[in-house]
């Protein structure tokens, strides 16, 4: 059994292309865009858009993971300018001045280190011309440097064990 309306936009017997839903279809092809465009021309869409879309809707129906699957990390690491970044951090932290300062109190510390080293060498030193000299005291080095020949080692500036 048939529909009313089957029976008038589709009649048995009419050829397709002479059927009333037929024509009313070729007719909305034509005219359906034409009017479409004309309202869309009257009509601010950004406004429309703005006030009628829901964007959390859209945004949770995002699936981020699988976007984030699809990107080439590679390939936008070798867009970046690494050397270029490198320098420019360089220059913004003042990489020259802070090693400038760095290695100088470095030699500081470094002038100090071998101070205190060549101290403990002299006292090391005493020590040992003490055990060989035990009529020495610090005191009478201050007084009387001792001062080595070069032929035979023996200190000259000292007084003589046997008074002269």
């Amino acid at each position: 059994m048939q529909t009313a309306y089957t029976l008038v936009a589709e009649p048995p017997f009419v050829p397709h292309s002479l059927q009333p839903a037929t024509m009313v279809n070729v007719l909305l092809d034509r005219v359906v865009p034409a009017v479409m465009n004309a309202v869309l021309k009257r009509v601010d869409l950004t406004s429309v858009v703005l006030n009628q879309v829901s964007f959390d809707k859209i945004i949770d129906s995002i699936d981020l993971n699988a976007i984030a699957e699809r990107i080439d990390i590679e390939a936008i690491i070798a867009r970046v300018d690494l050397s270029g970044i490198a320098k420019q951090v360089i220059d913004d932290i003042d990489l020259a001045g802070i090693i400038r300062d760095s290695s100088g109190a470095l030699a500081s510390e470094t002038v100090v280190g071998v101070r205190m080293q060549s101290a403990s060498a002299d006292d090391a030193l005493e020590r040992v011309i003490a055990r060989f000299l035990p009529g020495r005291r610090r005191n009478d080095r201050a007084d009387h440097p001792v001062e080595l020949s070069a032929g035979n080692g023996i200190d000259q500036g000292a007084p003589s064990s046997d008074g002269g």
